[in-house]
């Protein structure tokens, strides 16, 4: 049957676009996870008649395929398929943007096109919109990111929301589109979420029922004013109580506050080096590391985005709200850097040197917060890293990555539990709990826990794997659950009267069950 199959791939695309040798594939395959599923072959596709094509061949000879974007998806998995033996659609050479509306900022784009690409089209453009830019890097997918739910710290902080309309192509070969758009009302289509009828564009987020080959995103115009403020918690201030105030302050000002991130030591030190140990540190090593970096044991950052003259009383207000709690507070501007930036360029080396690293960091989070992509969070993935490879891609070495990043309701009494039983479950797989808790909406906070290990150690891979799976199961119990999962936890969330009616929907849309299914055929 694989030989018939790749017979007919080999006579239908170019030998440069197909990869079928074993080697070549298992090293595309290796991801952060430390698991992955062995392919078939990788064909790398440049229009939507190539989807087709495979889509065909695949219902022929019972192949399954797994569709990616750019396949960076570090930590739930790349390009590692769910079972083994699928060919891998690669679209990152679908890399066009479609369309683009200067009046409303919609813009329309494919698989490929990456947050890179994004942004140096609106800066040719010169045209002040935003990149919804986010930590995993410029070469990332915009359309894949939206699709699993991701967010930023950029005004639209949502992702997914930010979906106004997709067109994709079901496994049938049938094409999937809006009424809007099958009455010829393309730009009411681009600009308007709802149609005629029931909403379904839905079903294909996070899902295995289409291959989404276009969307249609609204990115948020360029504001006059970005402040962001940096802050420092003292040492004995209630966590719980400090989230109050950030949801104040998303109460006061909405979407005037991109997000606010507040990290524990860990993750800020992640950022800045490899750890001293290939063990978890202790609290000792901790405070050592801590104290010589000038980091309590909590710290954070926010950003405004408004209009000059709000700015004051703005800042202001939210001062009033943060330093009661604080150590330290400071507001930048694109005016401060420039003279922080000034000052380093005249001030000697001698005496800056304590301080090079910090103003580089903050130069990087405020391109972030302008929305310029950065390769800045990508550091935090070396952490356990004993490769001295300097790669912006965590895939291409001993980088072993995988996210716990659940959602929680803003109720401040789970808040020192959780964070008590994550640091008890880490440390019982001889982990560091290294974790961000994310606000950005008054509703719901996000968690985020990069487990960190070697992927040259299988007691460490598995360590980290069983550690998942005991992080869900005591969130699970405190109605604390993940919004995303990688190919760690699809076995562990299947079982429900949910998955079951999803089932349902892909027996009817895919009954040969040959796209990115989650069981073997």
């Amino acid at each position: 049957m694989y030989h018939d199959f790749l017979d007919n791939l080999m006579s239908k695309f170019p030998k440069d676009r197909l990869i079928t040798e074993p080697d070549q594939l298992l090293e595309i395959t290796k991801n952060t996870t430390g698991r992955h599923k062995n392919a078939l072959a990788l064909v790398r596709v440049i229009n939507e008649k190539e989807i087709l094509i495979l889509l065909k061949l695949a219902t022929q000879f019972k192949v399954t395929i797994y569709p990616i974007s750019t396949g960076k998806n570090w930590g739930y998995g790349s390009r590692s398929s769910y079972v083994d033996q699928s060919v891998i659609v690669d679209m990152r050479l679908m890399n066009n943007i479609l369309n683009f509306y200067p009046e409303t900022g919609v813009v329309t784009l494919e698989p490929g096109v990456t947050q890179e690409q994004l942004y140096k089209f609106l800066c040719e453009q010169k045209i002040k919109y935003m990149v919804p830019t986010t930590g995993a890097g410029p070469e990332t997918s915009i359309l894949a990111n939206a699709l699993e739910h991701g967010f930023g710290l950029t005004p639209q902080t949502d992702h997914c929301l930010s979906i106004l309309s997709l067109q994709g192509l079901l496994p049938s070969g049938e094409r999937y589109q809006s009424h809007f758009q099958d009455q010829g009302a393309t730009d009411l289509d681009n600009h308007f979420k709802w149609s005629i009828g029931p909403y379904y564009d839905g079903i294909f987020t996070q899902s295995n029922l289409g291959i989404v080959t276009q969307i249609s995103i609204e990115l948020k115009r360029a504001p006059s004013y970005v402040c962001a403020f940096f802050f420092t918690l003292k040492e004995n201030i209630d966590l719980e109580d400090f989230t109050k105030k950030t949801q104040e302050i998303l109460h006061l000002y909405g979407s005037l506050v991109g997000g606010v991130n507040i990290f524990n030591n860990l993750r800020i030190l992640s950022m800045n080096q490899k750890s001293p140990s290939p063990n978890a540190l202790s609290e000792i090593e901790i405070k050592k590391l801590s104290n010589k970096n000038g980091l309590n044991k909590w710290s954070g950052t926010g950003t405004l985005y408004i209009e000059k003259e709000m700015a004051k009383p703005i800042k202001k207000r939210i001062a009033q709200i943060l330093k009661p709690y604080c150590s330290k507070l400071v507001f930048i501007d694109e005016n401060k850097l420039n003279l922080i930036l000034i000052l380093e360029k005249i001030i000697p080396s001698r005496l800056l040197s304590p301080f090079a690293h910090l103003i580089h960091k903050i130069k990087e989070a405020m391109q972030i917060f302008n929305g310029q992509p950065s390769y800045a969070a990508i550091p935090l993935v070396r952490w356990k890293s004993q490769s001295q490879l300097d790669s912006n891609n965590p895939d291409d070495f001993d980088c072993g990555l995988i996210w716990y990043a659940p959602m929680m309701v803003y109720k401040s009494e789970l808040i020192n539990d959780f964070v008590n039983q994550c640091y008890l479950i880490c440390r019982k797989y001889n982990l560091d709990p290294l974790m961000t808790f994310t606000a950005f909406n008054p509703r719901v906070l996000d968690v985020t826990i990069p487990l960190l290990f070697s992927r040259n150690d299988i007691n460490q891979i598995n360590a980290a794997h069983a550690c998942y799976l005991e992080l869900y199961e005591m969130g699970k119990h405190k109605g604390i659950l993940p919004y995303r999962m990688g190919l760690q936890g699809l076995s562990i969330i299947q079982n429900s009267s949910f998955w079951n009616f999803h089932r349902k929907i892909k027996n009817c849309l895919d009954p040969k069950n040959i796209l990115a299914p989650r069981n073997p055929i």
